[in-house]
């Protein structure tokens, strides 16, 4: 199935207060031509196709305005990836459309591939009810990095938050670990790792490797810059 003609919807968490980055806003730090987040976010689009929505959450800027996409904030802010997606899920219900898949993302990775990402959409359309996340170089689960079908997110959200419906620093590792508690039915969550990936996207394994790479430090940030 090509992913162009799957009724998708992306969010890109760019929210967190960059403690290891001196707290400046890493997500929207440039690396080549675009900041980190406006590199997932034109990402996203490429591979769901041209009139798929995008949200993004954290600050406004004129990186996400010239992409078009929806700018929010998690209510309180900096509470937590999944607060994060949550608030997201909200914006993507007041666009008005039943998404198959959404793509979940992080803003610090500037080279993502929007074949790779593809690839993770049919992957989990392919199954119904299946999430299809990514594994890097390094053998480590980008758990910001997954393509879910929509009714299963909504689901996980919800049975994280509990009888008050709270999310706030809950980490996205956790909301993987809620799939296998969903009743009646539990979720499936598959892992493809870079020769996966590379295979099914027709990428090189190193293009592919690059392209999950996450940038966490200001050493990481000079030699991703310095990589151009």
């Amino acid at each position: 199935m090509n992913a162009s003609v799957i009724n998708g919807a992306a969010v890109v968490l760019a929210g967190g207060r960059g403690s290891r980055m001196g707290g400046v806003d890493k997500p929207a730090l440039d690396v080549g031509e675009r900041s980190m987040r406006a590199s997932a976010l034109w990402a996203a689009r490429s591979a769901l196709g041209e009139g798929a929505p995008l949200v993004l959450v954290g600050e406004r800027g004129p990186d996400v305005r010239e992409i078009g996409a929806a700018c929010v904030r998690e209510d309180p802010p900096f509470s937590g990836p999944v607060a994060g997606l949550a608030r997201g899920m909200v914006e993507l219900e007041h666009l008005g459309n039943a998404y198959d898949v959404v793509l979940v993302l992080g803003g610090d990775m500037p080279w993502l591939e929007p074949r790779v990402l593809s690839t993770l959409v049919n992957e989990s359309v392919g199954t119904p009810g299946k999430v299809a996340g990514a594994v890097d170089a390094s053998g480590r689960r980008q758990f910001l990095c997954a393509a879910w079908p929509h009714a299963a997110l909504s689901r996980a959200l919800a049975h994280l938050g509990g009888s008050d419906g709270s999310l706030a620093g809950a980490s996205a590792k956790s909301l993987y670990r809620a799939l296998g508690e969903l009743r009646p039915e539990p979720v499936q969550a598959e892992w493809l790792e870079v020769g996966t990936l590379a295979g099914a996207s027709g990428l090189a394994p190193e293009l592919v490797a690059r392209s999950l790479s996450d940038i966490d430090s200001p050493e990481q940030l000079e030699h991703a810059r310095s990589r151009r």
